[in-house]
Parts: C-alpha cells; structure tokens; sequence
C-alpha cells in the first residue's frame, strides 16, 4: 500500500516567516537546463516537453554548486507515489518532481525552493499543490514549515489485478468533491 499526502497553501496570503538559506534560480529556457541535466537525471525529450507545456524548473544551490531541482505545473501531471494524475484548477499550480541530491540533504535546499515558488506565485494564482509520500518526513517538515496545510491522502493498493484507492484524512474545509476535480485515478 502506498499513503501519499496532498498540501495545498494558499498564495494570497503572506508567505511563513521562514527566510531561505540558499540561492534558488527558475529556468524556463533550455539552454539555460543544459549545464544541469545531470541534476535533472531525465532526457532532453522530457526536459523539452516540460518547457514546451510551461513547466517552470527551480534549482537550489548550495556554494555555488547545483543540489536540488523542483518542477511547477499549471497542467495535468502523473503523481507517482499515489498512482494517479493530479490537475489542477484554473490558476492554480502543482509542484513535481523535487529532489536534493542526498549529500546536501538537511540543509535548507527545499525549503528555500518552496519560499522561491510561494513567492514567484504569489500574484499568479489562488493556490499551489504538492504531494508526499507519508513516510517522507523531512519533505513533509519543509512543506508545512513554509506554510502548507495538508488537506487530503490517497492511499493506493493492488490486489492481483485489481486497484483500490482511498481519499483519507480530509480536511473538514475542503470539500471531497473538489478533491475529486483535481484527481484522476488511473
């Protein structure tokens, strides 16, 4: 079984008092991804697909050094860990595909991504998504540390070949309709 969280902040209100400990850049061209593709560990068919869609990349860096990448989306994206597609709502945003290399974990790279989105977002929108895994607790210390407030879980099963999901732990001021808008399970 898989548990995956889904926060939800809402960009119109000020962002946490949490100060960023490191450099964040968004790069949205890709000759500007190129000198990072080893960060980014995907081809440059997939890189070029998310350019082409909107899709916004942040890195962290830490001296100087690139250490941490996040994507954001405006349109329909594959959630790995809960086996379904997340999409959101008009003016609203997904955060994907986040990851720090292990060396540099525990630093502040996340966190200080997550302030530069917030941030970037602020004027752009209502709302940005992320999911985590329940079991990723210092992603999910970062989340909510800048301001995310956990508002569903999806669990998924497989049994032989048959699917199985559940929406847990909703929050009581989010309407379980709305969550379904947002998911489409595969």
């Amino acid at each position: 079984m898989s548990l995956c969280y889904f926060f939800r902040s809402s960009i119109k209100h000020p962002l946490a008092e949490v100060k960023p400990c490191c450099e964040v850049k968004k790069l949205v061209l890709l000759d500007d991804l190129l000198p990072y593709v080893k960060l980014l560990d995907l081809s440059l068919g997939t890189i070029k697909t998310r350019l082409g869609r909107g899709d916004s990349c942040y890195l962290a860096f830490i001296e100087g050094k690139a250490v941490h990448r996040s994507w954001v989306t405006s349109t329909s994206c594959w959630v790995k860990d809960a086996k379904a597609i997340f999409k959101p709502l008009k003016n609203e945003f997904y955060i994907y595909d986040s990851y720090t290399l292990p060396r540099y974990r525990s630093q502040g790279a996340f966190t200080s991504t997550l302030i530069r989105i917030l941030a970037d977002y602020q004027a752009r929108g209502s709302s940005i998504w992320i999911a985590v895994r329940n079991d990723n607790l210092p992603s999910r210390r970062a989340i909510e540390k800048v301001g995310f407030k956990k508002t569903f879980a999806l669990s998924f099963r497989r049994v032989l070949f048959f699917k199985h999901y559940d929406f847990l732990e909703i929050n009581k001021n989010f309407p379980e309709t709305e969550i379904k808008e947002r998911i489409i399970l595969t």
